[in-house]
């Protein structure tokens, strides 16, 4: 199935070859296939982002059991801690469970957890990638923290070298002078490659002496595609976990940019007047497949008017749970008052949707500023609905009481919650929808949702 897939995927993909000095030419196109052949030392669009992976003797005897088993842990280290970062956690866990190290219900659990579509599986191999690296850190005979990189991913510290562990690097020069690069490999839809990915490893807090270590990936693949005659630059970081790119027009950019230049798998494209899909691929990060949207005047009119939204004068865009696009449908029963709630109830209001869950620390510690943001602001022009994982086993109504929530929530598990199209696969993910029912910014937090709220000028009571 899987080789009739590849076939008419060849067969149906215009694929474009470039090389740095070339601008790769987009026409019109029913699909395209873009390699970004280029690499680049530094942040990408992202910024400095940094991920923290737990030591391994945080993780259960089962979780462990596809794990690198290291060889010669140095000896000269006290108080040692290995970490396993997994490149792309999709591939692993279903090489691992398609070759028997985990059982179908240890990833099933995984898939549900990681919200993964099943039918991506694909895009992936049961054929062994090695798409994790190890590090393994401690303290010297100085009492120096030290950390060691298993580089060239043999599963043996014995050829690989023992550095200090720094702390606070944010400059972009002391990163990659601190930076290693260390081999890997990726599946590109027929075979296993080798391939090399950028590290840094650094200490997470300077002003105690704990291994808390933080990883960053400070390296991008790009390219550039000319459509419709202008020039646009995509490119993604080689650490992706979300697998998301960026579409930028071609111009000189400085700092971070924007996260509405962001577009994760499933969602548009827009080249010129045209929307296109970007489709889930292959673990390669050097590959980008694009689709044409199907979508039209004529549909996206008939899906105006079905979500009451047709009174409002807006260019043709398509339905996304991203910036620029029309808010998918949300509706569900009020956990407090037992009420319908709905996007469509709450057309012509600012909307900020906070879906979070009951076990994440960071989107409780949200609440009183949504709150205050809550009680700021004129209910006929702000409102705010939290969509909830529920992990309290039936007492979610006096978990909102206790922690003093009193604007609307509906939770996931509720068969007839409706939130398809949002895909959310991490806590807290927000929303900020426009009264015409488009997004216009995602994941604020804190001071940023108020600061944009009084920027839109919403009214205050």
């Amino acid at each position: 199935m899987k080789k009739i897939f590849l076939i008419a995927l060849i067969l149906f993909t215009i694929d474009f070859s470039i090389n740095s000095q070339t601008i790769q030419q987009i026409s019109k196109c029913d699909s395209a296939t873009i390699m970004l052949t280029e690499k680049e030392q530094g942040f990408g669009p992202k910024g400095n982002m940094s991920y923290g992976f737990g030591s391994m003797d945080t993780h259960d005897s089962i979780e462990l059991l596809a794990y690198p088993k290291m060889k010669n842990l140095p000896d000269s280290i006290s108080d040692l801690k290995e970490y396993c970062i997994i490149l792309n956690s999709y591939q692993f866990y279903y090489q691992n469970y398609r070759n028997g190290v985990y059982s179908k219900d240890f990833f099933l659990n995984k898939v549900n957890g990681f919200n993964w579509n099943l039918g991506d599986t694909v895009y992936l191999t049961k054929k062994v990638v090695k798409n994790t690296i190890t590090v393994a850190a401690g303290y010297n005979s100085n009492k120096t923290r030290v950390y060691i990189i298993d580089a060239n991913n043999n599963n043996d510290f014995s050829d690989d070298t023992l550095r200090i562990l720094y702390s606070d690097l944010y400059n972009q020069d002391d990163i990659l002078n601190n930076s290693y690069y260390v081999d890997c490999e990726i599946f590109d839809g027929i075979s296993v490659k080798k391939d090399k990915i950028l590290l840094n490893v650094k200490v997470l807090r300077s002003n105690n002496n704990e291994l808390d270590l933080t990883f960053s990936f400070p390296e991008i693949r790009y390219t550039k595609i000319k459509y419709d005659n202008r020039v646009y630059l995509i490119c993604k970081e080689t650490y992706n976990p979300d697998m998301a790119i960026y579409v930028l027009l071609d111009k000189p950019y400085f700092s971070s940019v924007s996260k509405k230049y962001e577009i994760k798998p499933n969602q548009y494209i827009n080249l010129g007047n045209d929307f296109y899909v970007y489709l889930p691929y292959f673990e390669s990060s050097g590959i980008i497949k694009i689709k044409k949207a199907s979508i039209s005047k004529g549909k996206f009119n008939e899906q105006v008017a079905e979500n009451n939204k047709n009174k409002f004068n807006r260019k043709s865009v398509p339905i996304s749970n991203q910036v620029g696009m029309i808010a998918p449908s949300i509706a569900g029963l009020n956990i407090i008052s037992d009420s319908v709630i709905s996007l469509k109830k709450y057309l012509g209001k600012y909307v900020f949707l906070d879906f979070w869950a009951t076990y994440c620390g960071p989107c409780i510690m949200e609440f009183p500023i949504l709150r205050t943001v809550y009680e700021k602001y004129d209910k006929s022009q702000f409102e705010i609905i939290g969509i909830v994982n529920d992990q309290t086993n039936g007492k979610i109504k006096q978990f909102l009481n206790d922690k003093n929530v009193i604007w609307p929530n509906i939770s996931m598990k509720i068969s007839t919650t409706n939130i398809r199209g949002y895909d959310i696969n991490s806590y807290p993910t927000s929303y900020l929808i426009a009264p015409d029912g488009k997004i216009i910014s995602t994941n604020l937090r804190g001071e940023d949702l108020m600061n944009k709220l009084e920027m839109l000028k919403v009214k205050k009571n």
